[in-house]
């Protein structure tokens, strides 16, 4: 269920300038929910979503949701 959320943040501070330890963390728990929440779906047969999805889903979510959290806490610190 983190292993996807864990790959795009690993892949996020790979392949990207964008920095922020809360940015990271926050990412991290809402991919991770995410994850918890599409499986949970998954098991109770009201989503058809193969385990396999769950890894990619996680890393595009934690990657984007990484990267838009860095870029607004860029945003707002330049701002104050």
């Amino acid at each position: 269920m983190t292993a996807g959320p864990l790959l795009g943040l690993f892949l996020l501070g790979l392949l990207t300038k964008a920095r922020g330890d809360t940015a990271a963390f926050s990412a991290l728990i809402l991919a991770a929910a995410l994850n918890a929440w599409l499986l949970w779906l998954s098991q109770t047969g009201a989503l058809p979503l193969d385990w396999g999805w769950l890894t990619l889903i996680g890393v595009a979510t934690a990657m984007g949701l990484g990267y838009g959290f860095s870029r607004l806490s860029a945003l707002i610190s330049k701002e104050a």
